[in-house]
C-alpha cells in the first residue's frame, strides 16, 4: 500500500507529514480537526473535514466512513459487534445504526477481494 500524503493546504498542526496509508487505524472528528490514529499509537491532528479526508483515502479501497465522525481502516478492524467495531489497537468505535450494515458489507467485500 502506498503512502497517503496530507494535502499541502491542510497540514497537521505545525508540520507537513507523509503518512503511509497502511499505518492509519482510524480517524475521528474533534472540533473541526481530524484526529488520525496511527498504529504506532501516534495521533496526528489535521484541520480538514471528514468528507475531505475520506476523499483522499477512498482511493485505497480499504477505508470506510462511519457516519460523520469516523473513518476506519477495514484491515485494522478486529471485530464488528451489533453497534460498534473494535480496532486493532483495542479502541471501540460506536457506529450509527444507519452505517453498520454498510460497514459489514464493505468489510466482507474487502476481504473477498484480497
Amino acid at each position: 500500500m502506498s503512502s497517503f500524503f496530507l494535502p499541502p493546504r491542510m497540514p497537521p498542526v505545525g508540520e507537513y507529514r507523509n503518512i503511509p496509508a497502511n499505518k492509519i487505524i482510524y480517524s475521528e472528528t474533534n472540533a473541526h480537526y481530524q484526529q488520525v490514529i496511527l498504529d504506532s499509537d501516534e495521533t496526528v491532528s489535521v484541520r480538514i473535514t471528514s468528507g475531505e479526508l475520506f476523499s483522499y483515502l477512498c482511493g485505497y479501497n480499504c477505508f470506510y466512513q462511519c457516519g460523520k465522525a469516523y473513518i476506519v481502516s477495514l484491515p485494522k478492524i478486529s471485530r464488528i459487534t451489533g453497534n460498534s467495531v473494535v480496532m486493532s489497537n483495542g479502541h471501540e468505535i460506536f457506529v450509527p445504526k444507519s452505517s453498520i450494515s454498510g460497514l459489514r458489507s464493505a468489510y466482507f467485500d474487502y476481504f473477498e477481494k484480497i
